[in-house]
């Protein structure tokens, strides 16, 4: 369960107040206060704090008292992570960069990297997303981290009263594809059927280890596209005002950090607020 524990909450001085709307929401829904962290960017003395005391402020008369205040030097990003660690933070709730106000697919440097580096759920809240959520979308597939993903949607559907939508992405069997290539068209279109419906059957498989009773409204699609990352942003672009749920096995501890491949794609394209919950 990812919704019992500390919000750790990164602040920056140019944000607007939009994330700290859907932070209060959260905190209001799930019964968990937020704890404040911010990078002193100059010797000035008192301006972090002057900055931690307006937002906290603000959080407070949003009904989200604040739990804790951090104020770091160096790299925020390292910072935040540390933080979240030593804390035993339950998530990060991360406001998109200012690049997100230009267009909502960017999610921001220190965001990103967050994201790929954090071993707590991180969710990255874009601006114009309404406080409380209307719908939860969360991308499946076989691994273990969906599964934890979609534990994580269904129990945020059910805090938020939400819609839940759950997308599964597969590729279609190619037309060049040896065992095909000899078909007629009519065999194509039965071979197609055929891998669809065993696609489907495996997906209604997968759900019915889920407890889905007393949400609104629940609703599975299967996706068939070459490329599950695309499939999943133009699901997400049906709802921008939506958060989308994703698993994610963990980071590369030697290479670039990576979430996966669909989830990075995502996470560099997707038009609404994400939620990456690791595994």
């Amino acid at each position: 369960m990812i919704l019992t524990g500390r919000i750790l909450f990164p602040v920056f001085p140019a944000d607007g107040h939009e994330a700290e709307h859907q932070l209060a929401a959260l905190a209001a829904h799930t019964g968990h206060s937020p704890a404040l962290l911010t990078r002193r960017l100059s010797r000035e003395p008192g301006e972090a704090e002057g900055l931690l005391d307006s937002v906290a402020g603000r959080l407070d008369a949003l009904g989200a008292p604040v739990a804790a205040r951090h104020i770091v030097d160096g790299n925020l990003a390292d910072a935040v992570l540390r933080c979240a660690e030593e804390d035993d933070a339950a998530m990060i709730f991360m406001p998109a960069g200012p690049e997100a106000r230009e267009d909502v697919r960017h999610t921001g440097v220190e965001a990103e990297a967050i994201a790929r580096n954090a071993r707590r759920p991180v969710w990255i809240a874009k601006p114009h997303t309404p406080a409380e959520l209307e719908t939860v979308i969360c991308a499946v597939d076989e691994r273990r981290a969906s599964a934890e993903a979609l534990k994580a949607a269904i129990e945020l559907a059910r805090c938020y009263s939400a819609r839940l939508r759950i997308v599964r992405a597969a590729h279609p069997p190619a037309d060049g594809d040896p065992v095909t290539v000899a078909m007629d068209e009519r065999e194509r279109v039965e071979a197609r059927q055929s891998a669809g419906n065993r696609i489907e059957n495996a997906f209604e498989d997968f759900l019915e280890g889920f407890n889905v009773e007393g949400l609104p409204r629940v609703e599975h699609r299967l996706l068939w596209a070459d490329r599950a990352s695309r499939a999943i942003t133009d699901a997400a672009g049906e709802n921008p005002n939506a958060l989308l749920v994703l698993g994610s096995s963990g980071v590369h501890r030697f290479l670039r950090p990576m979430l996966g491949t669909t989830s990075e794609r995502v996470l560099q394209h997707a038009p609404c607020s994400l939620l990456f919950v690791k595994y």
